[in-house]
């Protein structure tokens, strides 16, 4: 009996262990085993990657005109002054400078008279009476020039600038026409004076010098008698009043090939040693001539019709204020054109 018991006690564990169930019956799952978890790794900072910047071409400039080792510096010695396309007062202005500019001379012309600087890359000429020199002008090379424009290319372009000043008058015929075409002369002269009113009509004697221009007036509103205009090449002037008769004892000869100034310029010329006239404008290129002329009164300044020039002038007078150091500084510059418009009456 014990041994039946015993028999089947161990195949009913064989079953159980076999995985046997009668249906319906509940049999406990073992647990799942629990997955093995690798140790906590620390994550590392991620290397930065240093970029490699690709050099970005530079826009090359065009060829410009340098200055060559030899050049000598100068700088501007008057309050201002032309610069111009070559050596002389037949080419045309194309820039002004001022007092205390630098600049750097690269020629000279044959006389040493003009001198050769770099003017927004470009070639161009100035007055040696303009500047004073870091050295002797006799180390310069002589520099090239084009040959003078001719007359017909001087003629006054229409300007496509800015319109004048609003005024209430403006100059007719020739006057108007340089001031109406021409920006820098109606901002230079302002607005015409309200006396005398309008163009007036004189006489003029005008004599053509080396570095320059005399011309006598008679009689006009911003001087008292009959005043004397000398006009240097530099772009600056000085009006004198009429001195009459000049002291023969300083005056003298003129080289061959040069004419003596004329009676009513004499005195300023021989003895206008303030401002340096005789040794500012050479020798008279030619002799005096007696001309038709008129005049205008402006804001700034006048303008001065030649006829026998064929000429008019911009004459401007005026005082410029420095707000940042409380100066005022007189501005006294002038500038020549072909007159277009016909003859006067």
């Amino acid at each position: 009996m014990n041994r039946k018991r015993v028999l089947s006690g161990l195949a009913l564990l064989s079953l159980v262990v076999l995985g046997w169930a009668a249906p319906g019956a509940t049999i406990a799952a073992e647990p799942a085993a629990t997955p093995a978890v690798s140790p906590a790794t620390t994550p590392t900072a991620p290397v930065a990657s240093t970029a490699v910047s690709q050099p970005v071409p530079s826009p090359q400039p065009g060829p410009t005109l340098t200055p060559t080792p030899a050049t000598i510096s100068a700088v501007v010695a008057v309050a201002a002054g032309n610069v111009r396309s070559g050596p002389g007062m037949a080419y045309p202005v194309i820039g002004q400078v001022r007092q205390g500019d630098s600049l750097a001379v690269v020629h000279r012309d044959e006389a040493g008279s003009w001198l050769q600087i770099v003017w927004e890359r470009e070639p161009a000429w100035l007055s040696l009476s303009l500047v004073s020199l870091s050295a002797d002008v006799s180390k310069l090379s002589v520099g090239e020039a084009l040959p003078p424009p001719t007359a017909a290319a001087q003629a006054t372009p229409v300007s496509a600038g800015p319109t004048p000043p609003m005024c209430d008058s403006v100059p007719i015929r020739g006057f108007g026409q340089v001031w109406g075409e021409r920006p820098e002369v109606a901002a230079g002269l302002g607005c015409p004076s309200g006396w005398p009113a309008g163009e007036q009509g004189t006489t003029a004697v005008a004599q053509a010098f080396e570095h320059g221009l005399m011309l006598w007036l008679a009689g006009d509103s911003a001087s008292e008698g009959d005043p004397i205009y000398v006009l240097f090449d530099t772009g600056d002037f000085q009006r004198f009043p009429n001195m009459g008769a000049v002291d023969a004892a300083v005056t003298s000869e003129v080289p061959a090939g040069f004419y003596p100034p004329a009676d009513r310029f004499a005195k300023v010329y021989w003895e206008g040693t303030g401002a340096r006239v005789k040794e500012r404008l050479g020798y008279a290129t030619d002799q005096p001539a007696d001309s038709a002329a008129s005049y205008q009164e402006f804001w700034n300044g006048q303008m001065i019709w030649v006829d026998a020039l064929k000429r008019i002038f911009a004459l401007y007078d005026y005082w410029e204020y420095d707000k940042a150091n409380d100066t005022s500084t007189r501005v006294r510059a002038w500038a020549g054109f072909e007159d277009t418009f016909g003859p006067k009456p």
